[in-house]
């Protein structure tokens, strides 16, 4: 079974082989999704649902789902990680409960401001979602390094500690260059 014999190695080689697999599919779809509609798609998923077509309301009944579902666990993410640095530099926002506030009066505010539920969620995802994505899990995986090299009593692979770090960079550059798309689409 896949479970026998398994090292790091084969496990470091599967990941590999999955994302190198993930990140061919997405592309190949961008791809093929830009060579068939071209500069007909809208940048929001919803936006490109016809109003004749009958599936559209299930569509979007399970696109709400999953964005009821997923927000949650971005928004605790997000809430925790910006917890963590407050309480270095900015500490009176350095409780959860306050820093939970701060963040929910923003989107208020900015959900207030903001009408078109496209561009709202095209501005969530770039800061959010795509955090969730490629920037936390690099992150969380070096403080399980670290925890586990702490346990045994040995050092941190380095190695796998700069790798990591370089991938979190990419996602926060990643993150930054989607929220600025997003908010150039909003302010033009």
């Amino acid at each position: 079974t896949e479970l026998d014999n398994s090292t790091p190695r084969r496990t470091y080689q599967m990941i590999g082989t999955a994302y190198l697999g993930a990140a061919i599919f997405y592309a190949i779809s961008l791809y093929l999704g830009i060579a068939a509609f071209g500069s007909a798609v809208k940048p929001y998923l919803m936006s490109n649902l016809s109003h004749k077509d009958p599936l559209a309301p299930l569509a979007r009944l399970a696109i709400g789902a999953s964005i009821l579902a997923s927000t949650p666990l971005m928004f605790i993410n997000v809430r925790n990680t910006l917890v963590n640095a407050a309480k270095i530099r900015l500490p009176i926002l350095g409780t959860r409960s306050r820093m939970a506030a701060v963040l929910v009066y923003s989107m208020g505010l900015l959900a207030a401001r903001l009408t078109d539920v496209g561009k709202i969620g095209s501005i969530a995802g770039a800061m959010f979602g795509v955090n969730m994505m490629f920037t936390i899990p690099p992150i969380m995986y070096i403080g399980a390094l670290r925890k586990a090299a702490e346990k045994s009593g040995e050092e941190v692979e380095q190695n796998l500690v700069s790798i990591n770090y370089a991938l979190a960079m990419c996602g926060v550059a990643l993150s930054m260059m989607a929220t600025y798309h997003s908010l150039a689409g909003i302010f033009r």
